[in-house]
């Protein structure tokens, strides 16, 4: 039967299994870290199974708290697979406990993809693989007598994306693609132009 005492305060409504895992993880029992502080999304992340490196102190420190040993001694025999503990901007703490191993595994992967960004690529493109993309001018351009077989004969395809570059004024050059969106931003002179200006995108883009 739960006698809890626990007050308003840090770990307000939450079980004694969190605050112990609190406090273990401030004894460095982290085994992850994702988020960030400054945006409030700092997260901790404790692999199971149980007891989570919970130590006598970090019982004596959950009694004066004002947890009940009951509650206690559930928590210290917790099933949990993992935990996921984080700070509100408030300074509430908050924790989720994890079934499965899988179920932790994925969810702290889902996060450190989400730390790690965006995935940036920079390549440089001639001016017949730029004019070869745009699928709109090329239709248009295969409807010309001159261009009718360009899908079939490869000089008669130079040919076309020849034209195409010379009258609609087509350049080559460096060009970055943020993730899988589909679309190139460019064209740059230099790689370094667009790898600049890749690393700006990336970081609007997270």
């Amino acid at each position: 039967m739960c006698d809890c005492k626990v007050g308003p305060g840090k770990f307000e409504g939450e079980p004694a299994l969190t605050f112990l895992a609190w406090d273990a993880m401030m004894d460095g029992s982290s085994d992850a870290t994702t988020g960030d502080s400054e945006r409030g999304t700092l997260t901790e992340w404790l692999r199971g199974p149980g007891p989570f490196g919970f130590s006598s102190d970090s019982v004596d420190a959950a009694r004066e708290y004002g947890y009940c040993d009951p509650c206690i001694l559930a928590a210290l025999a917790t099933p949990a697979a993992g935990i996921e503990l984080w700070e509100s901007e408030q300074g509430f703490v908050y924790g989720r406990e994890f079934a499965t191993l899988e179920d932790f595994e994925a969810s702290l992967a889902e996060a450190e993809a989400e730390d790690a960004g965006p995935e940036v690529h920079v390549f440089e493109q001639t001016a017949s693989e730029v004019a070869a993309q745009d699928e709109d001018a090329v239709w248009e351009y295969l409807k010309r007598p001159e261009f009718r077989l360009a899908t079939m004969n490869g000089r008669d395809r130079e040919r076309m994306l020849d034209a195409m570059v010379a009258e609609l004024g087509i350049t080559g050059g460096w060009y970055y693609r943020i993730s899988d969106d589909g679309v190139n931003d460019g064209p740059f002179e230099t790689r370094r132009e667009a790898q600049t200006a890749a690393d700006r995108a990336a970081g609007e883009w997270s």
